[in-house]
């Protein structure tokens, strides 16, 4: 027959009292290992079952440490062997489990899993032996259907467990969980090493009251902030003074600075530069094909010029602005240390500094360069100054004078008449006023006032000018009065 619990042939039956039947085996393991006298089918409790190796029941040899009655000594001695550390390659036995292990792999070069030898139920017989490449395969992916291999602790170095239920149980007790992010998600508990690490969390993620008496206490952390300020208005009045209430909805909170917004992950930040690339090339498919195989060419290091060159050459027709926010974009797509990241900052840097300095300083286009000059302030000789177009002299309007015509009414320009030396010039090209509708202002001669003598113009022996004899001589005149004698002095024109 073979067991149903095993499905291997039974050489050896186990019979109990509720006549349920199973191998000698299966039914060993649960009294000698898991210390359990239950029967596998029905879960009754039984005292003592029979082991037999033929039909009879009739028991001839017991064990009363195991309760067990056997119908021979052979099932006896079969049954028993299960027990001892037996080499599976050479039939030695030993002692213990340590001298056993210790043989197989001085004279077998094979080694038993540590792990399953501590954890596992099983008896010697049971136990494989594996190389030290079939052992490191077994405890980290696995050898069997079903089995992935002995979870690790990534806190302890090379430390393993039989099961996750061992590796939860080490962790709950040497390590430390967030409580907060267990509230969160209980599927995804987090672990830290110890409470240092821990702590760091809290502030990192969470809202932790900042009052020593908690800090010194521990674990007191809070979800949200309006749990945190709930905390201290409860535990920390004293701190608030007489603002005991807890703010509207939609109020303001100042306990806790903000959490940052979670980043973009790489794929969004992809579609968000494929996007922008496809609106500034207008959907054309075989331009965004080319953008595409630009971004990857863009990757590799050592050709970054060459791709930026054909990236602008590709986006002529598109806005500086425009292709700036589309290298800002592909920018972030590669980490901050990397080749590809330093390139496109410092050359965006270049573009926005240079953007800047033509904004806050235009270039002024009348403004003619000064020289160098010495060190008194004279212009240096050897130096050559650029040529410089000359200006023409400006036309300064020094009341009506006879060579300045007022052109007013026809287009509010004044020209100056050409002067007789300058006939030679083209004359101005400005029409004539219509004489009918502005006739001509009478002129009107002033009258010359009579001269009192005529003037001898005739020059003198000496080239003096107008004759001595003819000017005038001063008349010195003297009249005593009440005060005394008295000189005038009179100017005039000889009448003689």
């Amino acid at each position: 027959m073979s067991c149903i619990i095993c499905t291997l042939p039974a050489s050896i039956r186990a019979v109990t009292p509720c006549k349920h039947e199973t191998c000698h085996v299966c039914s060993f393991r649960a009294r000698a290992l898991y210390q359990k006298n239950q029967c596998l089918v029905c879960r009754t409790d039984n005292d003592r079952v029979v082991y037999t190796d033929s039909g009879s029941l009739k028991v001839v040899v017991s064990d009363d440490k195991y309760g067990i009655g056997f119908t021979s000594q052979d099932a006896k001695t079969k049954t028993l062997e299960l027990l001892l550390n037996k080499c599976p390659k050479c039939s030695e036995v030993f002692q213990t489990f340590k001298q056993l292990n210790e043989h197989v792999h001085s004279q077998h070069d094979r080694s038993f899993c540590p792990v399953c030898a501590n954890h596992r139920r099983a008896f010697i017989s049971e136990l494989r032996l594996y190389t030290s490449r079939q052992l490191h395969q077994h405890q980290a992916r696995g050898d069997q259907d079903g089995f992935k291999g002995h979870p690790m602790c990534k806190f302890c170095t090379g430390k393993r467990f039989y099961s996750d239920d061992e590796l939860y149980v080490h962790m709950r007790d040497k390590h430390e969980k967030c409580h907060i992010c267990d509230q969160i998600d209980a599927t995804n508990p987090q672990y830290f090493r110890n409470y240092d690490h821990l702590a760091t969390h809290f502030q990192d993620c969470h809202y932790v009251c900042h009052v020593q008496s908690c800090l010194d206490q521990k674990f007191v952390v809070f979800r949200d902030e309006f749990d945190l300020r709930a905390h201290t208005i409860k535990e920390h009045g004293a701190i608030l003074g007489g603002d005991r209430k807890l703010p509207a909805f939609g109020g303001k909170l100042t306990v806790e600075e903000k959490k940052e917004e979670p980043k973009d992950t790489y794929q969004t930040k992809k579609l968000r530069l494929d996007e922008r690339a496809r609106h500034y090339l207008s959907y054309k498919q075989d331009k965004v094909d080319e953008f595409q195989r630009l971004v990857g060419e863009f990757s590799k290091s050592g050709k970054e010029n060459a791709v930026l060159a054909q990236l602008q050459t590709l986006f002529a027709h598109t806005s500086p602005e425009d292709l700036g926010l589309l290298l800002l974009e592909l920018k972030e797509l590669f980490p901050k240390k990397s080749t590809q990241y330093r390139f496109l900052e410092s050359r965006l840097e270049t573009q926005n500094r240079a953007k800047l300095l033509d904004e806050q300083f235009p270039a002024l286009s009348n403004v003619r360069p000064l020289a160098p000059a010495g060190q008194w302030g004279q212009s240096l000789s050897g130096v050559r100054r650029p040529p410089t177009t000359p200006k023409a002299a400006p036309v300064v309007n020094r009341g009506t004078s006879s060579n300045v015509r007022l052109t007013y009414l026809n287009g509010g320009q004044r020209q100056a008449s050409p002067s007789p030396q300058n006939s030679s010039q083209k004359k101005s090209t400005t029409p004539p006023l219509n004489e009918q509708l502005f006739p001509g202002l009478p002129t009107v001669q002033k009258p010359k006032p009579p001269r009192v003598n005529p003037v001898n113009t005739s020059l003198g022996q000496w080239n003096q000018g107008l004759n001595q004899s003819s000017s005038p001589e001063p008349v010195l005149e003297v009249k005593k009065g009440k005060k005394g004698k008295q000189v005038l002095f009179r100017m005039g024109v000889n009448r003689n």
